[in-house]
């Protein structure tokens, strides 16, 4: 128990890993490592934020902290939740419940990919969402083709 607690310290899911809670383990590795990896590739950015950086910038900067401290503190608390407990709480049960069902947990680490994706885009996007591009610049005209029914398509 205490080689898991340093092992997740170190690296977070390690510990689970090794324990034998493999899902749980790979879980955790893949948040911790998602989000060094986003850290590394845009850290360029991330070291501008404190100078030049939007609010959207300073959101993806606390969405990323809160990511890298959330998964490693996620960690430590399973590593500790072995220990026995006397009863079992409603939050329990329906913990429990909820993951038997796969699709319901497919579904919540979709959603909670995309909102990652959404809140760290600024460091993700190679260009600036509010530059415009010269053939869209204000002054030039583009066609634009709006169709209300698919047979006027033809």
């Amino acid at each position: 128990m205490n080689a898991m607690r340093r092992l997740n310290a170190f690296l977070p899911g390690l510990g689970h890993v090794l324990a034998g809670r493999r899902a749980a383990g790979a879980l955790l590795l893949a948040l911790w490592l998602g989000h060094l990896a986003v850290a590394l590739v845009a850290w360029d950015r991330i070291a501008a934020v404190p100078a030049t950086g939007s609010l959207d910038d300073w959101v993806a900067l606390a969405a990323l902290v809160a990511g890298l401290a959330g998964t490693w503190f996620a960690a430590r608390a399973g590593a500790r939740s072995d220990r026995p407990r006397g009863g079992q709480s409603q939050w329990d049960i329906a913990l429990r419940s909820f993951q038997r069902n796969r699709l319901a947990v497919a579904g919540v680490f979709v959603v909670g990919l995309l909102y990652a994706v959404t809140l760290l885009a600024p460091f993700l996007a190679p260009f600036d969402q509010l530059a415009l591009p010269l053939e869209i610049a204000p002054g030039t005209t583009t066609k634009i083709r709006v169709a209300a029914r698919p047979e006027s398509l033809g």
